[in-house]
């Protein structure tokens, strides 16, 4: 389990313990724990995300070119074995 993931589970968890309390105090000290939880998950998240997008590879010239060539064959291919996918009906055609 990452951080973002725990971090969001123990907010859950504080919101969940907070509405179950009956001690004002405890319940609003809860609350704010799992307010904290949630903007710090957030926060990891979008740094995660960022960090992410940041070490993907940037195509350019040729290999843009290649890479939109590829995924523009690779529809092609998904295209003519749609009609053959499983439970359409049309496999029954060509049946020998």
């Amino acid at each position: 389990m990452d951080g973002t993931e725990y971090m969001r589970k123990m907010a859950q968890r504080c919101f969940s313990l907070a509405g179950r309390c009956y001690h004002l105090e405890v319940a609003r000290d809860l609350r704010r724990m799992g307010d904290e939880l949630s903007a710090k998950a957030a926060q990891v998240a979008a740094a995660e995300r960022a960090a992410r997008e940041a070490a993907r590879p940037v195509l350019t010239g040729r290999r843009y070119r290649a890479a939109a060539k590829l995924s523009e064959i690779a529809a092609r291919i998904a295209a003519f074995f749609r009609p053959f996918a499983h439970g359409s009906g049309a496999e029954s055609r060509w049946r020998y």
